[in-house]
């Protein structure tokens, strides 16, 4: 098996989820450079969803063939204060829209900056993915959703990014060897 390099969406937006609080800046979740997406989001609710895709792998780094098998997410977040904010859905995606096992947790997010990590090298999220669904598919990525718990209080959640990796195994090779038949003298 293999793994691919960490690789950072190319495209980051808010999605509208049930008219609730969006993202703003949603493209500052597109490296780690301490900028910093956030999402205010009202009382015992979810904000909208942030969508990342577009992460531009390559047949460099997942050749043809390959087969996945597993798909790994990294975030870093921080939140408010005081804050009741925790995962309230995260979800890989294919052109076909969400996919999958919602890997959200519910540890309320610190105010320092910290890190989760989701899925592994062996976790395709409960369904299957073939080459074509990931390289080169800038539909490919995940959109995820925060929860603010808080009863009196809207609150903050920040992402200052995202990042995935794929683990794969090369495609076997044929193992077609040409014979060669040599010629009878008499």
């Amino acid at each position: 098996m293999a793994t691919t390099d960490w690789k950072y969406p190319g495209t980051c937006t808010n999605e509208d989820r049930d008219g609730e609080e969006p993202w703003t800046n949603p493209s500052y979740a597109d490296a780690d450079d301490g900028d910093w997406t956030q999402c205010d989001i009202k009382t015992k609710s979810y904000g909208d969803w942030l969508r990342l895709v577009n992460f531009g792998f390559t047949t460099t780094d997942i050749p043809v063939g390959s087969t996945i098998n597993g798909i790994e997410v990294e975030k870093q977040r921080q939140a408010e204060a005081g804050s009741s904010i925790h995962d309230d859905s995260l979800y890989l995606r294919k052109t076909s829209g969400q996919v999958g096992d919602n890997k959200a947790n519910a540890t309320v997010w610190g105010t320092r900056q910290a890190t989760d990590s989701y899925g592994g090298s062996a976790d395709t999220w409960g369904t299957t993915w073939n080459h074509s669904e990931i390289v080169g598919n800038s539909d490919f990525g995940l959109d995820f959703s925060a929860y603010n718990k808080n009863t009196f209080t809207q609150l903050y959640g920040e992402i200052d990014y995202v990042k995935i990796r794929i683990t794969y195994t090369e495609a076997a090779a044929d193992g077609y060897k040409p014979h060669i038949i040599m010629g009878s003298h008499f």
